[in-house]
C-alpha cells in the first residue's frame, strides 16, 4: 500500500509529464501546474490516488518541494495579476520594480535612508516622469515585508499596496 500527501509544492509526474500542486481546494480539488509550459489540469484528490495506486503518477522527492515565500513573481501571481484591470496590473507591476530594486539593493528590508539612488535608477528605467517619493517606496516595502512575500493578496485592489 502507498503512503502520500498531497500539499501544495509537491512536484510529480502524471504521463511523463512533469507537474507542480499549485493550490488544494477545500473541496478536495487540486491545480496541477504543468513545469513545461504554465498549463493547469485540475484533479480531486482522490482521483490522484487512484493514479498513484496504477502506477500513472510518480511522487517526487519531499525534498524537491518549492517554497512559497519567494520574493519574485511566481506563476500563481502571474496568473492573479491577469485578474486585474489593465491599469490596476500596470500600477501593481510599476511598484513591483520599485519594490523589487529596493530589495536588490538594500536587502530585504529596506530602510528610507537609502531609497533614494534607487527610486532614480528605476524611475528612469521605465521612464517615469513623476517618482514616487522616498516615503511611498518605503510604506510599500513596509507593506512587502508584513506580508514576507509578493503573495495573491498584495495583488487584490482592496490591498493597501495597490491605492
Amino acid at each position: 500500500m502507498k503512503v502520500a500527501s498531497f500539499h501544495t509544492g509537491l512536484r510529480l509526474t502524471l504521463n511523463s509529464t512533469r507537474y507542480r500542486i499549485d493550490r488544494i481546494l477545500v473541496s478536495g480539488e487540486c491545480y496541477l501546474e504543468r513545469l513545461s509550459d504554465g498549463g493547469v489540469l485540475v484533479k480531486t484528490k482522490p482521483e490522484l490516488a487512484a493514479l498513484l495506486a496504477t502506477g500513472e503518477l510518480i511522487l517526487e522527492s519531499p525534498n524537491n518541494r518549492e517554497s512559497n515565500s519567494d520574493a519574485g513573481l511566481s506563476s500563481r501571481a502571474a496568473r492573479d495579476l491577469k485578474a486585474l484591470s489593465k491599469s490596476q496590473r500596470e500600477e501593481v507591476l510599476r511598484k513591483y520594480e520599485y519594490i523589487k530594486e529596493s530589495i536588490c539593493r538594500l536587502g530585504k528590508e529596506p530602510k528610507a535612508a537609502g531609497l533614494e539612488p534607487v527610486i532614480e535608477s528605476v524611475s528612469a528605467n521605465i521612464g517615469e516622469i513623476r517618482p514616487p517619493s522616498v516615503t511611498t517606496v518605503y510604506r510599500w516595502c513596509q507593506c512587502r515585508s508584513e506580508k514576507s512575500s509578493f503573495s495573491r493578496f498584495e495583488m487584490s485592489p482592496f490591498c493597501r499596496f495597490v491605492d
